[in-house]
């Protein structure tokens, strides 16, 4: 039975998920949970709900994972031009961003680096939405007391590895603008003081909505090293362009690859390699493909590199 379609009684989804005071959508999952029982009868053995449906998913991207594994293997095979698959398996490198950029000698071709930290916030306490999703995924916040010797050592490295003329990208929450702004002087990096917006749409996040309005935007500085160009000359601060929706979402902090996209292609021209020492969800590989550009870097979740690597199969990637 469909979400809102009625059934062989006469009585809809909709009105058993108020009959339960559930909403649909968790409805509509428990029905999914109790039909996948049925045929993995091991799913019966797990402590609770929420525990079954992260094994199914597991069990789901497992098999997923395989038959991608073997279809791709086939088109290696067959075919001598290199996948959008295979690169962005490449691409996407399992390690720790400190040691990731440690191990890199100055990279010439590097013309942007694109750096979206954890926040130093406690993501559960302060950006919930989208039904009140929270954080999972295993996302490995950094405690505010730690914060800014780890965003130190992050942009040492990174004016170490780029080029000799780099753009340099940094995501960060508002109230830690002043303190990794003197961060930024210091490490030797010249950066714009008004930061570029990501405006992400009408619909804002906030866990205290009695007393706070959502947040609608995301500021990140522009950083420089050398004489790098804007490619796009005159173009606003704002990048406009709506988050994510949580059901589609494979990591908390995700950005949209259409914004990417328009980012990339702000500042560089086609053919850069751009460097993104926290890859989270992947999608700056994506954008990086759609862009004509290399794009590679780091992460720890190998969780979340397997949803990535499903989404790279599933979507047409246009190169």
């Amino acid at each position: 039975v469909g979400r809102g379609a009625i059934n062989s009684t006469g009585v809809s989804n909709k009105d058993i998920a108020e009959m339960l005071g559930e909403s649909q959508s968790n409805l509509s999952m428990d029905l999914t949970l109790a039909k996948a029982m049925d045929q993995m009868p091991e799913l019966a053995d797990c402590k609770t709900k929420d525990d079954a449906r992260k094994k199914l998913k597991q069990l789901q991207e497992k098999l997923i994972v395989e038959e991608l594994n073997k279809r791709h293997a086939q088109v290696k095979a067959n075919q001598p031009q290199i996948s959008n698959y295979v690169i962005a398996d490449k691409s996407f490198i399992i390690k720790d961003a400190f040691v990731g950029l440690k191990e890199l000698e100055q990279d010439k071709q590097i013309k942007l680096i694109n750096v979206d930290t954890p926040y130093g916030i406690d993501l559960n306490n302060v950006k919930k939405g989208d039904n009140g999703q929270i954080v999972e995924h295993n996302y490995q916040e950094w405690e505010a007391n730690e914060f800014l010797s780890k965003c130190r050592t992050i942009m040492e490295e990174c004016y170490r590895v780029s080029n000799d003329d780099t753009f340099m990208l940094w995501w960060f929450a508002i109230q830690w603008y002043q303190p990794l702004a003197n961060l930024l002087s210091e490490t030797g990096w010249k950066f714009d003081p008004i930061p570029c917006l990501w405006y992400a749409g009408d619909q804002g996040q906030t866990n205290q909505p009695e007393i706070y309005l959502g947040r609608s935007y995301e500021p990140f500085f522009v950083a420089r090293k050398g004489r790098p160009l804007i490619f796009k000359r005159g173009r606003s601060n704002v990048f406009a362009n709506n988050r994510v929706p949580a059901t589609s979402k494979i990591h908390p902090t995700e950005k949209p690859i259409k914004l990417m996209e328009e980012i990339f292609s702000t500042f560089t021209n086609p053919g850069s390699r751009i460097l993104v020492p926290f890859l989270g969800s992947g999608n700056d590989i994506l954008a990086g493909l759609n862009t004509s550009n290399e794009v590679f870097g780091f992460d720890l979740n190998s969780e979340v590199k397997k949803r990535f690597l499903i989404r790279v199969a599933e979507m047409d990637v246009k190169r």
